[in-house]
């Protein structure tokens, strides 16, 4: 969430991280990796799932992708999300962040099947929407893979642009602990 509401005005792009039980059809989403605040370039993509699947390890796997549009009110995933999402695996999930609803609502998110229609049966968890809150009000900087490639950020070094393991909001999570 921290990712949409920095590209407020832009289509963001990420990978969740965490399992996934078949058998109950739930996920549990324990990280996201912001990639990027645009369309996404296959390149881009291709380099960002090798970091991601070595970055894993053993606890976790990627079970989907998020996204959001630039346009509030716009809760249809595009061709690109779903076909990215698609391709992660059999059971992949598509999670729609619904910019209208970033402030407030408990679930500020639609879930997508990976072929991009509304799922009903499928349940995902997340963090708080009071942990949300505070994110949102806290000012941490959220890097994704496209900024962290690029210099658009000026005189940021690029150990300091981690888009893999963001310290400040590792640091505040472990507050909220």
């Amino acid at each position: 969430m921290l990712h949409a509401a920095q590209y407020s005005r832009s289509s963001i792009h990420g990978i969740l991280l965490g399992t996934h039980d078949a058998d109950n059809n739930t996920w549990n989403a324990v990280d996201a990796l912001p990639v990027c605040h645009s369309v996404p370039t296959k390149p881009l993509l291709d380099m960002a799932f090798r970091l991601a699947e070595a970055y894993c390890g053993e606890e976790m796997d990627i079970i989907g992708w998020y996204t959001a549009n630039a346009r509030i009110g716009d809760n249809t995933p595009i061709p690109t999300a779903v076909k990215v999402a698609s391709a992660i695996s059999n059971d992949s999930v598509l999670v729609m962040v619904n910019n209208s609803k970033l402030v407030g609502a408990k679930h500020p998110y639609d879930v997508f099947d990976k072929h991009g229609k509304p799922s009903q049966s499928t349940e995902l968890s997340v963090g708080s929407a009071a942990e949300s809150k505070v994110f949102f009000a806290s000012g941490v900087k959220c890097w994704d893979f496209e900024e962290h490639m690029s210099n658009e950020s000026g005189n940021v070094a690029l150990e300091d642009k981690d888009w893999l393991v963001n310290k400040e909001a590792v640091a505040l999570a472990s507050e909220l602990q």
